[in-house]
């Protein structure tokens, strides 16, 4: 039925969204702004940097310049890529690696389309392999690959064009509402993980689970 596995990064493979966050706040609090983990989740989960930070302001009554993002941006990678490379191991999502060694086995192309920054995504990805993950990702799309990122199509379109595949014959693991609006809007399947977002938020995917374990279980890739 599908000819590739597209993971989203965050909440997908990588239980990272605490040291986003982390980073996050750390780099708003010098600006005044504090917001917290609950809130972080609910509004900003699932958004590029570049669209999360405005957001950010405009939420906290504030404005700020290009370059004032642009640097809060860089700054906010930094300090996610020394949180996530001082780890002893990067934590994964339940069942991720049975999963992704049985997407080998059925020998399906293999893609990742993240909404971080490449530096952030590959700098988890590089560990995770330290940790021993299989090097089979054969592309990772992320928001600087593209002039839209999630909720747009876009990313998810140039990661099936990459593996060469139909669109429609692209399963997607997401974890989030935008997440899920960008691989719906690019006419893929979507199996949805409750790992960052309850069952009522993810209702746009075609299938929801609670992890690899569950999602292993339904055979989607036999």
């Amino acid at each position: 039925m599908f000819d590739a596995v597209i993971f989203d990064f965050d909440g997908v493979i990588v239980d990272s969204e605490q040291a986003h966050f982390e980073a996050c706040h750390s780099v708003f609090a010098e600006k005044g702004i504090n917001f917290s983990r609950k809130q972080y989740q609910q509004q900003y989960i699932g958004f590029s940097d570049h669209d999360m930070f405005p957001r950010i302001f405009a939420d906290a009554g504030k404005n700020a310049s290009y370059q004032t993002i642009e640097s809060m941006i860089a700054e906010k990678i930094n300090i996610y890529r020394i949180i996530i490379t001082q780890k002893n191991q990067v934590p994964t999502v339940k069942g991720l690696y049975a999963f992704v060694n049985y997407a080998i086995e059925k020998k399906k192309r293999i893609g990742i389309c993240s909404a971080a920054s490449k530096r952030e995504v590959i700098a988890a990805l590089n560990k995770l392999y330290q940790d021993g993950l299989p090097k089979c990702f054969e592309t990772v799309v992320t928001a600087n690959d593209v002039s839209f990122t999630k909720p747009h199509p876009d990313p998810y379109l140039l990661v099936a064009d990459n593996l060469m595949v139909e669109p429609k014959k692209c399963l997607v693991i997401e974890d989030s509402p935008t997440g899920i609006e960008s691989a719906k809007g690019a006419g893929m399947h979507v199996a949805a993980l409750t790992t960052s977002y309850q069952n009522q938020l993810l209702q746009q995917a075609d299938l929801i689970v609670h992890d690899f374990d569950e999602l292993l279980s339904k055979a989607l890739l036999d």
